[in-house]
């Protein structure tokens, strides 16, 4: 009889562990695919590549960048901003985080350095990115 019982339990226990098993091995796949988005598009930035890296942003009109005292709509008009700025020097990400909000949409923050000839400049960015068939774009991103 105790035996039954403790098999009972285990058979009720079961569904709940692999939910919860499950749950947590797929919230890693988004994660695992958004940064190597981005380390795809930091590594287009570092060799030069400045359509590579353009490529994360949404094509659409309704993207933003916003840095500083400026707001910049449309891939368009991102694109013409960094290609009037020019992609050179080595961009490096770290403290990297995402938060899913869904299995299309995540929040990602970290922190970027961005070394020049004529200097270094450091700050923090904030970007929501979306899932379009299976792969991730930016469409919001704020550099500070």
């Amino acid at each position: 009889m105790l035996l039954v019982e403790i098999i009972c339990i285990f058979l009720l226990c079961l569904p709940e562990y692999w939910l919860i098993h499950t749950s947590a091995m797929s919230s890693l796949q988004p994660n695992t695919e958004i940064k190597s988005c981005f380390d795809t598009w930091s590594n287009c930035w570092n060799s030069g590549d400045i359509e590579g890296y353009l490529d994360g942003y949404l094509d659409s009109p309704s993207v933003r960048y916003v840095s500083g005292k400026k707001v910049v709509r449309g891939k368009d008009s991102i694109a013409e901003h960094f290609r009037a700025r020019g992609a050179g020097g080595q961009l490096s990400l770290t403290h990297f985080e995402t938060d899913c909000l869904t299995d299309e949409h995540a929040i990602c923050f970290g922190q970027y350095r961005l070394e020049l000839e004529g200097g270094i400049h450091e700050g923090c960015f904030t970007c929501h990115v979306q899932k379009f068939d299976k792969s991730w774009k930016i469409i919001s991103d704020h550099s500070s």
